[in-house]
């Protein structure tokens, strides 16, 4: 990918734009953001250990001011490069969440240990093993219940932040599921044992692309059981592509575009540049009435406008923060009416104007690519 001083506008409209991508698999590219409460979330064991989170957020070209702007979100490649840094500054795999660090290389042991099971069964079961050695807050299990597998969290001690470390934990174990069996495990269920999903928890549904249960008596991911016996297809050329990409490519490379949330946005991001089809139209390309289309995404805790408006919120992330398209080809591009409309949307979305967003932020160098 060119660099974001030296790629011209044209080169930024392409993964937009691209057309050589089947509508079952994403354009490369343009990948979902994360809202800023999710990365303060990630901070919470460097804040409680007394680190400045100004100053790792500006090292990674995310300013500060963001703090106290809950709306604004950060590019998967911000988002990787901060928690690969925090990683090896802490000396934690963990990220001061525990009572003790998480020793670096632990998770690359584990992962080695996992790769010389036959099955992908065999493998979580070593893996959490190994991992309970290493964390004394919580310790992971996993359960057969008929023809669903069960990945079920304990908790044995009072830890920092325990639902959020725990819901990210297990997205972790879905990431290295998915990477070891090289292909993408679609769960069935998802639930955390927090009684009350805090700002950053309102993420964790689309995280998993299953509706999130929260006060559950534990913090669980089920999928079917079928999984279990899939041979482990990780070789030691993926491990080392593996630890050189660490966490980026976990955080999205194995994600569930099968889901009818990731269709549909999949299928509006390859209409972007002709202009956005209507939710009946889309219902029609998936072979489903409106209806039917209405009632499954609110299932899903979503809706076709909401999927609409983070679909052009990220767009509009991505090419502000790489690239130098004027505001008025931005906002052609992603299909509004006039400038006016995508500046109000824009404010709407993050809290600041796409102006404003991209003086803080354009001027910072891109990250590498995640995906």
């Amino acid at each position: 990918m060119p660099s974001a001083a030296s790629a011209t506008p044209a080169a930024y409209a392409r993964p937009l734009l691209d057309k050589a991508h089947t509508e079952d698999s994403p354009p490369r590219g343009l990948h979902h953001t994360i809202p800023m409460c999710y990365v303060l979330s990630f901070l919470g064991g460097a804040q409680d250990r007394g680190m400045d989170v100004p100053a790792l957020l500006a090292r990674h070209g995310i300013s500060p001011a963001m703090i106290d702007s809950p709306l604004s979100r950060v590019s998967v490649a911000q988002f990787a490069a901060l928690l690969k840094h925090l990683r090896w500054r802490m000396r934690d795999e963990l990220l001061g969440f525990g009572s003790r660090p998480v020793k670096l290389g632990t998770f690359v042991l584990a992962t080695r240990q996992m790769m010389r099971c036959a099955t992908l069964g065999e493998a979580l079961r070593v893996g959490f093993g190994i991992y309970r050695l290493a964390i004394d807050e919580f310790s992971a299990h996993l359960r057969i219940e008929g023809a669903m597998a069960r990945v079920v969290i304990g908790e044995t001690a009072e830890g920092r932040r325990p639902g959020f470390i725990q819901s990210a934990f297990l997205y972790w174990v879905l990431g290295l599921s998915s990477w070891l069996v090289q292909q993408r495990i679609a769960l069935r269920e998802a639930a955390l044992s927090r009684d009350l999903p805090s700002e950053s928890y309102r993420e964790s549904g689309h995280l998993f692309n299953v509706p999130m249960r929260f006060g559950a008596p534990t913090s669980s991911i089920a999928f079917d059981a079928s999984w279990l016996a899939e041979p482990v297809m990780a070789d030691p050329l993926h491990l080392q592509a593996l630890s050189r990409e660490l966490p980026g490519a976990l955080l999205v490379r194995f994600r569930d575009h099968s889901s009818l949330t990731e269709r549909v946005r999949l299928r509006l991001q390859h209409q972007l540049a002709a202009g956005l089809p209507s939710l009946e139209q889309t219902a029609w390309h998936l072979k489903m009435t409106p209806h039917s289309l209405r009632r499954r995404l609110a299932e899903h805790g979503t809706s076709f406008q909401g999927i609409k408006n983070a679909l052009r919120r990220d767009a509009a992330i991505e090419l502000l923060t790489r690239s130098s398209l004027p505001l008025s080809d931005i906002s052609q591009q992603l299909a509004f009416s006039e400038p006016s409309t995508f500046h109000r949307s824009f404010k709407l979305w993050t809290g600041v104007a796409p102006g404003e967003y991209r003086r803080v932020h354009g001027t910072a160098q891109a990250g590498p690519e995640c995906a």
